[in-house]
């Protein structure tokens, strides 16, 4: 079964509709370096990078690989010739994924060693500590949701097959229903499957390899972003591009920032220093009863 909406690009299996609609942990956490959270303070804004972008680009090829997989099976064990066909077209869907899509990464281990050796890099780390609720909202009044990664393969391929199967069975019906269709309609359904590819763009950072699964990830993910709305950095080996997805609350006098229940200042040598610096940074630019906890990590993590 499949959710409908007025544009047939939103609508969803039940199985992946259930797993968007979990409710998120109480806090979620997001972790970044210095520079990080110097830029989320003083903005008011996290960068969600395009899915293109991501430091390990696997994360996005992975779920292609698994959707190309779970399709070239079907395929080989397909007897009825027009259902094959449709499903090489889902399968050209797959092997074309580029839409932009942009994601941002949040943990509900709070405190979390292989947090702090992931992004703190040669220096102190933090993280930003947001009620899950909050942030939901926040999603929702921006084109985005907010899911938790799934990590079990078995369960990947449950939902990867239900849109494989719900997409097929509406791409036959439609075909049946427009026997003669423009070129751009035909396009539509042989390259990008109609709907599908617009499917695993979006969905695909929600698949993750199962040895990730320490990580207990949630992600902030886009609808397709127009790249007039993107804004553009130094990267590693190119430029990269993120959007700016704002954390403020837009209520009451001067527009404040999403409440942070807390921050936490990662493994330093000069713990109460890195304290006392977020507290400054704090009053700064948060407005007033913004008075988030400041907590020093008690992990034995040692980077100097």
């Amino acid at each position: 079964m499949v959710h409908n909406s007025k544009s047939c690009h939103l609508y969803v299996t039940d199985e992946l509709q259930q797993h968007i609609e979990r409710e998120p942990p109480v806090l979620l956490c997001h972790y970044t370096n210095q520079h990080g959270l110097l830029g989320i303070i003083s903005t008011g804004e996290i960068w969600a990078t395009s899915v293109t972008d991501l430091n390990d680009r696997s994360e996005f090829e992975y779920a292609q690989e698994l959707a190309e997989s779970l399709i070239a099976s079907r395929i080989e064990d397909e007897s009825d010739e027009r259902k094959k066909r449709h499903l090489g077209y889902l399968r050209n869907a797959v092997l074309k994924a580029g839409i932009n899509i942009c994601v941002s990464s949040w943990s509900s281990r709070i405190d979390d060693l292989s947090q702090w050796r992931a992004y703190s890099g040669a220096g102190t780390g933090y993280s930003i500590d947001v009620k899950g609720s909050a942030l939901k909202e926040f999603a929702k009044a921006q084109d985005f949701i907010l899911a938790a990664c799934i990590y079990d393969k078995s369960e990947q391929e449950r939902v990867l097959l239900s849109l494989i199967n719900a997409d097929l069975a509406q791409n036959i019906e439609w075909e049946t229903a427009h026997p003669q269709t423009n070129e751009l309609e035909r396009f539509k359904l042989e390259q990008n499957g109609r709907s599908f590819a617009y499917h695993i763009n979006r969905y695909a950072s929600l698949f993750k390899h199962p040895g990730f699964a320490g990580e207990d990830e949630w992600r902030l993910v886009s609808k397709p972003i127009d790249v007039s709305r993107m804004d553009f950095r130094p990267g590693i080996s190119t430029i990269a591009s993120h959007f700016r997805f704002s954390l403020r609350d837009g209520s009451g006098q001067g527009n404040p920032t999403i409440r942070l229940e807390s921050v936490h200042v990662g493994p330093c040598p000069e713990p109460e220093r890195a304290q006392r610096n977020v507290r400054f940074l704090l009053a700064k630019y948060s407005p007033p009863l913004h008075d988030p906890e400041i907590i020093v990590s008690n992990v034995p993590y040692r980077t100097w």
